[in-house]
């Protein structure tokens, strides 16, 4: 099977038809001039249908707290193990995690929240992902995914966001 593919401007590798999630090895072929050169890479499709190129940074999911709070629940648990399935599957190395607060609470006190938030999540996948580092930021309320205007847009910002590479 072949599935044509094309390099976007941005410099990503875009598939013209959808093709399911796994890992695919893309021959590449380059001309320049006279000069022909071609190189195998492997590429992992993600849940929405992209490549991503081994060491390219992708975004697993995003698990939410309740307000003022670090606590796991069963649906923030649910989604970890999920994302960690994925991590070994796919062998990334290396595991990212964005802390994010709304912004209700005191900024100085919402940046340790944001970093213990991404702390429990690290905790939590550290059992399973022994193989893997771990990167934790903290962000509190500098980069909210929506603005801070409605209570469900908070809920919305009281977040980690899971990336791998």
């Amino acid at each position: 099977n072949k599935a044509k593919f094309k390099i976007t401007s941005d410099g990503k590798l875009r598939f013209k038809k959808t093709v399911p999630v796994g890992d695919y090895v893309v021959k590449v072929r380059a001309k320049h001039g006279s000069t022909v050169a071609t190189q195998n890479i492997t590429v992992h499709v993600v849940d929405n249908g992209d490549p991503v190129v081994p060491g390219d940074e992708v975004k697993l999911g995003t698990v939410y707290f309740a307000l003022d709070s670090w606590a796991l629940d069963s649906a923030a648990m649910a989604k970890l193990d999920a994302y960690a399935k994925r991590i070994k599957k796919a062998g990334y190395q290396t595991v990212v995690l964005y802390g994010h607060t709304d912004n209700q609470g005191p900024a100085p006190r919402d940046v340790g929240l944001a970093k213990r938030r991404a702390r429990q999540v690290y905790l939590y996948l550290s059992h399973t992902l022994k193989k893997v580092d771990f990167v934790r930021q903290g962000f509190s309320r500098n980069e909210p995914a929506k603005p801070n205007t409605t209570d469900k847009n908070k809920s919305l910002n009281r977040r980690v966001e899971v990336w791998a590479k």
